[in-house]
């Protein structure tokens, strides 16, 4: 492997890169900021929904699910909470929060049915989990396209 150097760029220029790349990560724009809590809040609910279905099927313990759940709908809550400080559009604060904040109530039911070990009530559970996933997916399509 060749250092920057003996490709025409001297140490200076990386470092430079380096910092710019930084800067700019530091301040990223709406847009930017938008498609990542979108594909966080996709990641949650996907997430949710897998521990959920993995539990309905049999193939994960009570204990793990329950836990996994717990943590998720921690770090969900805490994902909602950045939302106000971020750059974005009023409208796009309010579907992330909804997202974030369905989701949360989505792992805090599955947490209930798995103590009370009601099977059948946890279709619909899936199904919300899986139209919140969708619907993030969608308008981080909107938001590439325009």
């Amino acid at each position: 492997m060749r250092c920057a150097r003996h490709r025409g760029v001297g140490w200076s220029g990386v470092v430079i890169a380096l910092v710019a790349l930084a800067v700019s990560g530091c301040s990223r724009s709406p847009r930017d900021q938008a498609k990542k809590a979108l594909e966080s809040l996709h990641s949650w609910a996907v997430s949710t929904h897998m521990v959920g279905e993995r539990w309905m099927e049999g193939d994960v313990p009570d204990a793990y699910a329950s836990k996994a759940l717990q943590s998720f709908g921690k770090k969900v809550r805490k994902e909602r909470g950045k939302i106000a400080s971020g750059k974005l559009p009023n409208d796009m604060k309010q579907f992330l929060a909804a997202g974030f904040d369905s989701t949360a109530r989505s792992a805090d039911s599955l947490l209930s049915i798995i103590d009370k070990r009601e099977k059948s009530a946890t279709a619909d559970i899936l199904k919300q989990l899986a139209a919140q996933a969708r619907a993030a997916d969608s308008v981080k399509e909107r938001l590439g396209a325009e």
